[in-house]
């Protein structure tokens, strides 16, 4: 399974699941764009990727600015020349019950989780479809999109919403041979979920799982997966 000659960008791509699925794209022979809000959480990933024999691009900036986005797609074209493959991973959870979340913290959520991504869709979608050669959308949502626990209200909105927009963007993009999925994850082994809960760290899914399934839908192996929500739960979900 090779990526040799496409260009990838991955966000959140400075720890857990991101910086996997980026250290998987690279592994394959992916050209690189790393996102995360902070310089210094992605260029040490940057430089993990470059051993691997590959280009890297790491790009601090906001996913729920427009501005940001924009600049972000906007660099990784002048870097690479190409976008083939776009991951969504950023996300974010400030837990609350309905009736004591915060209105900015609730905007905040949706704003990361569900408008990022609708950003770099329509940024990468509209140079994917330019170059007339593809490409590979995966969204990363959860299984709080339909399995519902209490206090995460904003997060199981944000994700629930990110299927359904997939879902419309997958049908929007099949006429230009671009190839948009979904994966619903459930709990997985990083910092964001070990600051969190108290759990045997052998029931959690590694990174390493989720970057396995997402290097198989940025390959041509899933071109016939167009509108797929896969779940990847492990054991604990």
């Amino acid at each position: 399974m090779t990526l040799r000659g496409k260009a990838a960008i991955v966000t959140g791509a400075g720890q857990g699941i991101g910086r996997a699925i980026a250290l998987a794209l690279a592994g394959a022979g992916a050209d690189v764009s790393l996102v995360a809000r902070t310089q210094s959480a992605i260029d040490g990933v940057a430089e993990e990727c470059r051993r691997l024999g590959v280009r890297a691009l790491p790009v601090a900036g906001d996913v729920s600015s427009e501005e940001a986005v924009k600049r972000i797609v906007s660099r990784t074209m002048q870097e690479y020349g190409r976008i083939d493959i776009l991951v969504n991973n950023a996300g974010m959870v400030i837990p609350a019950p309905v009736v004591e979340i915060e209105t900015d913290d609730w905007h905040r959520v949706l704003a990361v989780n569900l408008t990022g991504p609708f950003y770099f869709m329509k940024y990468c979608g509209r140079e994917m479809i330019a170059a007339k050669r593809g490409g590979k959308v995966v969204n990363i949502a959860s299984t709080a999109a339909d399995r519902y626990f209490p206090g995460f209200g904003s997060y199981s909105a944000s994700k629930a919403g990110l299927l359904g927009l997939s879902m419309v963007f997958a049908e929007e993009m099949k006429p230009h041979n671009i190839n948009v999925n979904a994966v619903n994850v459930g709990l997985t082994d990083t910092p964001a979920v070990r600051s969190r809960l108290e759990v045997d760290p052998d029931e959690l899914l590694r990174p390493e799982n989720v970057a396995d399934v997402v290097l198989f839908l940025v390959s041509d192996a899933a071109a016939g997966m167009m509108g797929a929500v896969v779940e990847v739960v492990g054991r604990r979900h």
